[in-house]
């Protein structure tokens, strides 16, 4: 293990925040964030993830014998305060979550994250892939798109899809209005909530690091580490910086390696296993396949594809709905 700590000097330290999306899969990056600050000896402050909103901050307070009936950003600085009391880190995740994407990023939470000098990076995913998911919990795009089942009839089943036994696909009802949205969802990302961010006091020399959730997970999709382990560990470390912590690479390798043997490798399905198809309609069917070739992601690999209806793959008939 290494506890190199970069710029960290305890106690005082500012808040660490990962600024994500909803559907941005924030939780895989909060719990392993947590688990190399661990490795790297980083004490942290135990609280719950998503400290921007009531319930958490809530929770968190009270489960440090704290004052729970305060504002979000009062909790935030309450919580900031024991923190250096008890000589830890308080790490969390800021979620942005309905259309407009900031309404949960409030400008008093903002600014508060501001005023605490808090380190922040800002976390981003495929659009896509952000898109679909964002459909199948019914969070929004209502009229462009719908989650069904794969015979077509329409689900309501929103979060609880993820312990549904019958796989929930999403249809295309107008492909135009798609792209034009996936086309705002990438600027938002790469654009809109980092200025938003930055007009409210965030980031240091007028920049936000960035990271794409992709490149952080790789190597969940690799049984043996190769050349998307190589890519995960790079980003992880450039992550880490920014909060001031140096951890060796074969630490996080090796931290790594933990998760795949635990929980096996993934594999990046086709988004035929996610797309709902209608085979006796052609526009429909070059209609997904123009969408997935524009928006479409999936690591590089030999086993990688974008569409396949050939029925190869058992995850049509047996989808993962994580």
């Amino acid at each position: 293990r290494s506890s190199a700590m970069g710029a960290l000097a305890l106690p005082g330290e500012p808040p660490l925040a990962l600024i994500s999306t909803c559907c941005g899969a924030s939780t895989f990056a909060y719990d392993f964030t947590k688990v190399l600050m661990e490795a790297a000896g980083v004490p942290l402050i135990q609280t719950e993830k998503e400290l921007n909103k009531k319930q958490p901050m809530r929770t968190a307070l009270e489960s440090l014998n704290l004052t729970a009936d305060i504002s979000v950003p009062e909790g935030l600085a309450a919580l900031y305060q024991e923190s250096r009391r008890r000589s830890k880190y308080l790490l969390f995740v800021g979620e942005a979550r309905n259309d407009r994407w900031l309404s949960y990023l409030q400008p008093e939470f903002t600014a508060s994250l501001a005023q605490l000098r808090a380190r922040t990076v800002l976390l981003y995913r495929n659009p896509l892939d952000l898109f679909l998911c964002r459909v199948n919990d019914c969070f929004e795009h209502s009229g462009v798109a719908e989650p069904v089942f794969r015979n077509g009839t329409r689900s309501r089943l929103c979060f609880a899809r993820r312990k549904a036994r019958e796989p929930q696909l999403v249809r295309i009802l107008d492909f135009a209005k798609v792209e034009e949205q996936l086309h705002r969802d990438a600027f938002k990302m790469h654009t809109g909530l980092n200025e938003y961010l930055l007009a409210h006091g965030l980031g240091e020399d007028h920049a936000i690091p960035m990271f794409a959730v992709e490149e952080l997970a790789a190597f969940e999709y690799e049984e043996t580490a190769g050349a998307l382990t190589d890519l995960a560990i790079n980003q992880w470390r450039l992550l880490l910086n920014t909060f001031g912590v140096t951890l060796r690479p074969q630490a996080i390798q090796t931290e790594m390696q933990r998760v795949v043997s635990r929980m096996g490798p993934r594999v990046d399905v086709p988004y035929s296993d996610r797309l709902w198809l209608e085979s006796d309609n052609a526009a429909y069917v070059a209609g997904v396949k123009r969408l997935v070739d524009r928006f479409g992601y999936r690591r590089p690999s030999e086993n990688a594809t974008l569409l396949d209806w050939s029925g190869a793959h058992s995850s049509w008939e047996e989808q993962s709905l994580s």
